[in-house]
């Protein structure tokens, strides 16, 4: 049977294999400008101008699963345009039958390589998986034989002109020291979690150029936000299965849709309540100065119902005004429900990531940690946690009782006086599902002149 040919899909969608590149990565600022200065330090290198010597040549790169560690480490070898050739120590453990002879070997002959391609560019994996020299409970032998290994090839990288080595990991708290000595893996290089504007370029590349609805994927960014690059690559790769079953163009309705993953569908009401919780969020960060930069969600991620998510731009100031904010910021979820709806939820509650929560670990902090009591109480008494529950004294309790209800009755306040916009914010949300900070200031605009009167013709 002869295969249709496919029709044309631009560089990008969800069965394209990506060439990437340092400049198409998302985030990872500062892994990127290391990788540009090395492809220009390549480059000078090739033509004379430096010696091997000054030339940056290993890294080390971690962050949680999925963050990207692995495609940055392509992207740079692309970048420099040299050869790229990716391995772990369980690459190495498979190898012949096994045993430390092999393993030894497998390293052997994946440097040689590096060095036999050079220019080139050699990722080892997992490299937490190399412990502590004689800190491990069992086989101390066979993992400093490995961990010898290891250390005598990175140590001749310097001498070897043309590889590069980058190491990846979750964690290097757990590294044998050794490897992360001047030489070796002395470059730490941490991979962090994407920004909703990085998961919206993530998003933009992965998608097919065809993908209808693209004008809200500000929007759908946010519903993305705690996904991973490799989170992002999996939801394309399912929203576009969900297109083909019915034989039509892909829409980023079908990645909302991925994202709920069939999940059971809930009442109008239910899911009016959690639009009026978030936009009360919302409304009372703008309203309060908290950030310039507010995205509120409504959406069944399995995990929650609603988000609202705070950019701050500049690191924050712990003063008491900022802080009595924060906390009714956090609080004014179930104070919209309560203004607009005229009764509360569990919603705020439950979990240690629930809004009360937070609210009680930032008004402990005030109380015991923060020097911010109304009390006048310097003493430092940690942090509020399941191991030291400072709250049993029945001093603090009170103290952060009273500190919690007052910033509960601001939201109130606040949020009475503004329920038509809690309400058009909420509306919105049930109608977009998501708002980027742009789109919520323009409802809220919009809310106000309505509010007011503006543009509307008065009968007398």
């Amino acid at each position: 049977m002869t295969r249709k040919p496919r029709p044309p899909r631009g560089p990008n969608g969800p069965d394209q294999k990506l060439k990437l590149f340092l400049k198409d990565l998302a985030g990872m600022a500062a892994a990127r400008s290391w990788g540009e200065q090395l492809a220009v330090d390549l480059k000078d290198f090739a033509d004379g101008r430096i010696e091997w010597k000054d030339v940056d040549p290993g890294l080390l790169i971690y962050g949680e699963p999925g963050t990207g560690k692995t495609t940055f480490a392509k992207a740079l070898a692309n970048t420099c345009g040299i050869s790229f050739i990716a391995t772990s120590y369980a690459q190495w453990q498979r190898a012949g039958q096994g045993y430390l002879g092999d393993v030894l070997q497998a390293m052997q002959a994946d440097f040689a390589k590096a060095e036999s391609g050079a220019p080139s560019l050699l990722f080892i994996d997992e490299i937490d998986t190399f412990p502590t020299r004689g800190n491990t409970m069992r086989n101390n032998e066979w993992w400093t034989s490995v961990v010898n290994a290891l250390l005598e090839k990175l140590d001749g990288i310097g001498d070897r002109e043309g590889v590069v080595v980058i190491g990846a990991c979750n964690d290097p708290s757990g590294i044998d020291p050794a490897l992360l000595r001047a030489g070796r893996f002395d470059r730490k290089i941490q991979i962090c979690m994407p920004t909703i504007p990085d998961l919206e370029r993530i998003l933009k590349l992965h998608l097919p150029n065809n993908v209808r609805g693209i004008e809200d994927l500000p929007s759908v960014a946010i519903l993305c936000s705690g996904m991973t690059g490799a989170d992002i690559k999996k939801l394309v790769r399912d929203s576009a299965r969900l297109a083909r079953q019915q034989r039509r163009t892909m829409s980023l309705q079908d990645v909302v849709a991925a994202i709920e993953g069939g999940r059971p569908a809930v009442s109008p009401e239910f899911l009016r309540r959690i639009a009026i919780h978030e936009a009360g969020h919302a409304l009372a960060a703008l309203q309060l100065n908290l950030t310039t930069n507010i995205n509120v969600s409504v959406v069944n991620t399995g995990s929650t119902w609603g988000r609202t998510v705070l950019q701050h731009e500049h690191a924050i100031h712990l003063t008491r005004e900022g802080l009595d904010a924060t906390l009714a910021m956090l609080l004014a979820g179930r104070a919209a429900e309560m203004a607009v709806l005229g009764s509360v939820s569990g919603g705020a509650g439950g979990s240690r990531e629930s809004d009360l929560a937070a609210a009680t670990r930032l008004a402990t902090d005030i109380v015991c940690s923060f020097g911010l009591s109304d009390k006048h109480n310097l003493a430092w008494q940690g942090q509020h946690s399941v191991e030291n529950p400072v709250l049993s004294d029945r001093r603090i309790f009170d103290e952060v009782s009273d500190i919690l209800n007052k910033a509960y009755g601001r939201s109130l306040a606040l949020l009475k006086s503004d329920r038509a916009i809690v309400e058009a914010i909420a509306d919105a949300l049930l109608t977009k599902r998501a708002l980027a900070h742009d789109a919520l200031i323009t409802v809220v605009a919009a809310a106000r002149s309505m509010k007011r009167g503006d543009g509307m013709d008065v009968v007398c």
